[in-house]
């Protein structure tokens, strides 16, 4: 249901990031991932970090074999009350390796959820013709 993504830009650079299954086609990701793809305006326009979301859309439907998390939407309260849970590929961590954390999440306003997780971003890697341990 998680997804290490290998994006290569137009210019050759590749970078590593985490994505999910949310149906059989659509993986989320974050949307400085996913610029050139699948983003938001108030992420490609100005940079918005509240709007750093984006997706990945795939043509067949592999999320059917992997099974996917689906997507919801909760009163604050609700969310206040709700650990959140992080899975992923973090750039810190050895390539292509899972991590987990979970904690309760620590406030929420219209457009974000913050808690207090460890969690790193992805990794840059400029000019590499494959990725392998560091």
């Amino acid at each position: 249901m998680h997804a290490s993504l290998l994006i290569t830009a137009a210019n050759g650079d590749r970078y590593l990031a985490t994505a999910w299954f949310i149906g059989p086609h659509t993986l989320p990701t974050a949307g400085h991932m996913m610029f050139n793809f699948r983003s938001v305006r108030g992420w490609t326009g100005s940079g918005d970090e509240n709007y750093d979301y984006g997706a990945v859309l795939i043509p067949t439907e592999l999320g059917s074999a992997t099974t996917w998390f689906g997507f919801g939407a909760w009163p604050d309260a609700d969310l206040l009350k709700t650990p959140g849970n992080t899975s992923g590929y973090p750039g810190d961590k050895p390539p292509g390796t899972q991590w987990y954390d979970a904690r309760g999440i620590s406030s929420v306003n219209p457009l974000k959820v913050y808690y207090d997780i460890d969690t790193a971003g992805g990794r840059h890697r400029r000019g590499c013709e494959a990725f392998g341990p560091e």
